[in-house]
């Protein structure tokens, strides 16, 4: 060998606990006892994939130290996206007081098509089978562009809410005040008040610190 005193694995589904051999308690025959033997197997694993991290101690006999998975955030809306929401809500609220601005329907058309969306929310054409064509049919009425619009403003507002791993985790470093504060109005949104979440981030960083006076004494 290559005289390695240990073996530190980084990420989930390293080989050597797939490899053919017992299911449960290694022996001689199994291809994870044979490469390992006696050497220290240092597994860093994820914290939230508990029911995989058994099997890498099991199988590849591997000391688990568990890390934090970064905060969650929501994923918001950019560049076009962000553009394409803002005319559909410039759409829809000129047509509660007066006719909805038919100006605004070829870019959002334009926008849409060109994005890709309408595979996600398929515009109402009389032959769906056809390819969407680059204009409005003239055959599509007020009432069906209405109610497409309706469903693409939903589709964007799912996405723009939907959870996201903001960023990798650093080893070592707890999560800032900032990331904490997303991460709790990413997973409470209205029903935890900002100032309220601000309280809890401030108990818990002051409890950090308090833990670690204690332990530097």
């Amino acid at each position: 060998g290559f005289g390695a005193d240990a073996v530190v694995h980084l990420g989930m589904h390293g080989t050597v606990e797939w490899l053919p051999g017992q299911p449960l308690g290694n022996d001689r025959q199994s291809w994870s006892d044979e490469l390992l033997g006696g050497l220290p197997n240092v597994y860093i694993y994820a914290a939230n994939n508990p029911s995989e991290s058994i099997l890498a101690k099991r199988r590849g006999y591997g000391s688990i130290v568990s890390y934090n998975v970064p905060p969650y955030g929501r994923a918001g809306l950019y560049l076009e996206l962000a553009n394409l929401k803002e005319v559909i809500g410039e759409y829809r609220t000129s047509g509660q007081e007066d006719a909805p601005r038919s100006d605004l329907r070829p870019t959002i058309w334009s926008l849409s098509l060109r994005m890709g969306l309408m595979n996600d929310v398929p515009p109402p054409l009389a032959d769906p089978s056809h390819a969407v064509p680059d204009e409005i049919p003239p055959d599509v009425s007020d009432a069906l562009f209405d109610g497409w619009i309706a469903a693409l403003n939903d589709a964007l507002t799912e996405l723009e809410a939907r959870l996201f791993s903001s960023g990798l985790h650093t080893f070592g470093a707890a999560p800032s005040e900032k990331d904490l504060l997303a991460y709790l109005d990413a997973y409470f949104g209205d029903r935890l008040e900002e100032e309220d979440a601000r309280d809890v981030v401030r108990r818990h960083l002051r409890g950090d610190a308090e833990a670690g006076t204690e332990t530097d004494a």
